[in-house]
């Protein structure tokens, strides 16, 4: 008896591939990965755009500090500005990639077989 039953029943890998299939053709998925890629594009669009913003307020600030304020040399002056702009480089690369690894954990959620 138990023989015939295993025969009646799908394979698992055919029972995977129809749970794929229902969830690659469901079209309220692709509308969520479309809303989740745009958020992606929005996120790197906006770390681009601060840390080219971030850069100028360091280079604005370093040279007004060196002409004006304080009497640093100027290699001083500019390796300061370098580290600063590589720790505002890094700070928001490292917040764009938490804000792009969460927004990607919503459509690997939707794809996984066995939920709905």
């Amino acid at each position: 008896m138990r023989g015939l039953s295993r025969l009646a029943e799908k394979p698992l890998w055919e029972t995977y591939l129809d749970d794929m299939w229902a969830k690659v053709s469901d079209t309220q998925m692709w509308i969520d990965a479309s809303i989740v890629a745009g958020r992606i594009i929005l996120i790197i669009v906006l770390s681009r755009l601060g840390l080219w913003l971030l850069g100028r307020v360091i280079d604005h600030v370093m040279v007004e500090r060196d002409t004006v304020r304080l009497k640093l040399r100027t290699r001083r002056v500019q390796t300061v500005g370098r580290l600063l702009k590589n720790a505002a480089s890094y700070t928001v690369h490292f917040i764009a990639l938490l804000l792009i690894l969460g927004n990607s954990i919503l459509i690997w959620d939707r794809l996984s077989p066995g939920r709905e």
